[in-house]
């Protein structure tokens, strides 16, 4: 069988005659796809050549936990596929949590630095999940992906067990839904259970309010052919003739030592007309 050069690893178009091989000898068998997590990072910034180092190292790893129990093939990039012949899934998931550890305790080491690398597994069998190899390795592709769909490190998937980790997913989500649904119940009555307002109190203030509103404008609309004292807010004092007034501002005319001028005055600095 041909070997991938950089790996050591059978390379990818010895796998189905070799899934065949132990189909026609009716040996039951377990697959499980490796998938590097974020592999793709580790080439864009530093480069292929130190990507290969990262794939030599999971080489090496993958032979120091794996070892005899199963064939480990090279599908193309970080992807690779383990062969478990004679194994249940039970078995291959044992020893993929052996190949966590190993990474975990023993990072690849680049230069001065480590980096925790990691992977994500998917899980199928012949021939309770499927009896056709590239049926097999698509099961073992779609577990691969949802263990992926977690963000969990190391995480290792049953092809079975998708449907049962959807509905926890699910009951999780629900759970945590109707909390909010259930704490929005209780906000709401607990503002129920609160003192009315007293409308009759508030409409008395805001009568209150617009009646003294409207006392200012009379005391600052004094007829404009009389001289009036405007008294602003800062103490100040001028004498003069209202010309024109509107909202907003009061125009006076007054003598500037025999000399008329006009001011006009923001009415919200002024505190009294008369």
């Amino acid at each position: 069988m041909k070997e991938d050069i950089l790996t050591g690893f059978y390379i990818r178009e010895e796998l189905i005659p070799y899934l065949n091989k132990l189909i026609n000898e009716r040996t039951p068998f377990t697959v499980g796809l490796i998938d590097l997590d974020g592999f793709k990072k580790y080439n864009d910034k530093y480069g292929h050549a130190f990507g290969d180092e990262i794939l030599k190292y999971i080489a090496s790893t993958l032979k120091l936990t794996i070892g005899g129990t199963g064939r480990i093939f090279r599908l193309g990039g970080d992807e690779f596929l383990v062969v478990f012949p004679k194994r249940n899934k039970r078995s291959a998931i044992n020893i993929f949590k052996f190949c966590n550890r190993h990474l975990q305790r023993r990072p690849f080491l680049s230069g001065n630095r480590l980096y925790r690398i990691s992977a994500s597994y998917g899980i199928a069998s012949y021939p309770q999940d499927a009896d056709d190899p590239k049926e097999l390795i698509s099961l073992a592709d779609k577990a691969m992906y949802f263990s992926k769909k977690k963000r969990r490190k190391g995480s290792i998937t049953d092809v079975n067990r998708i449907p049962v980790i959807k509905v926890r997913i699910f009951v999780i989500k629900f759970s945590v839904l109707l909390g909010i649904v259930l704490l929005g119940v209780y906000f709401i009555n607990n503002l129920q259970k609160l003192p009315p307002l007293r409308l009759e109190k508030l409409k008395s203030t805001v009568k209150r309010y617009i009646l003294n509103l409207k006392t200012e404008q009379r005391k600052i609309t004094p007829l404009p052919q009389y001289p009036v004292e405007v008294t602003l807010r800062n103490g100040v004092s001028i004498w003069g003739r209202i010309v024109s007034q509107d909202e907003n501002t009061l125009t006076l005319e007054v003598d500037f030592s025999g000399r008329k001028g006009r001011i006009t005055v923001d009415r919200e600095l002024v505190l009294e007309v008369r």
